[in-house]
């Protein structure tokens, strides 16, 4: 799901879901990790039409990486697409989705890269059917799309220790190449008494087949949620790749 930073950078690095530890507690009250739904949560979250401001750190290639930034999630159900472009020469497989759900995820960064102030925005977009499985992602810098093939619902009763695979699917180029294979997977852990931690994990490798078809590289988005009785918020989003060393982080 994110292609984050790369015009400002000049690297690849996508994006996505991820969770980290959990916060320190008193070591004479034990605690008893809550069972909460992840579903209705997701579900929620995805159609929130909401924003969160975060702070950008981390390295990349020796290069420091800095800055503010926007999440925008914006919804709208229902609408249809046409998966893979039907007229292109190499054609992969047309998929038409219609009376589906759209959420688009954008980011809107003001990075500090070597004391310069660069400006970055990056959107994907999810469309998933009313019983809320993924179909399909699209990445709007790179005109790529992840046709997902298999796909499991995320559960409604989760407690720390959960997890899975959430989805697998294909990568295509904007002229039907197949580029490679995309899972995502998540796990949970426990934050408190009233909350846990859900770490979703996007796994991305892809081929370069034609010049502007794909890339050869490995990318990997982890994204952090808390989940509480109330919701699902985020707190982390890490990204990494094979194209440049160390990793970008956004703090919610």
């Amino acid at each position: 799901m994110f292609k984050q930073l790369k015009l400002a950078i000049g690297l690849a690095i996508t994006a996505t879901l991820v969770a980290c530890g959990g916060g320190g507690d008193s070591a004479s009250e034990p605690i008893t990790p809550p069972t909460l739904n992840l579903k209705s949560a997701w579900s929620s979250y995805l159609k929130s039409n909401s924003s969160k401001n975060y702070t950008v750190s981390g390295t990349l290639d020796a290069t420091s990486v800095g800055g503010s930034g926007l999440l925008i999630i914006s919804f709208q159900s229902p609408v249809s697409v046409l998966a893979i472009n039907p007229f292109s020469p190499f054609p992969g497989p047309t998929q038409n989705l219609s009376n589906v759900e759209k959420t688009t995820i954008t980011n809107n960064s003001t990075l500090i890269i070597n004391g310069t102030q660069n400006i970055s925005s990056s959107s994907v977009e999810y469309y998933l059917d009313a019983s809320g499985t993924i179909k399909m992602m699209k990445d709007l810098d790179d005109n790529e799309q992840t046709i997902v093939t298999s796909f499991s619902s995320l559960p409604s009763q989760v407690t720390s220790g959960s997890g899975g695979v959430l989805y697998t699917g294909t990568v295509f180029s904007p002229l039907g190449y197949t580029c490679g294979t995309e899972t995502g997977t998540y796990s949970v852990s426990t934050e408190s008494n009233t909350a846990l931690i859900v770490t979703l994990t996007i796994t991305q490798n892809t081929t370069n087949k034609q010049v502007g078809q794909c890339t050869t590289q490995t990318l990997t988005t982890q994204e952090k949620y808390r989940l509480t009785a109330t919701g699902l918020t985020p707190v982390n989003f890490t990204y990494s790749g094979s194209i440049a060393s160390g990793s970008v982080s956004l703090t919610f």
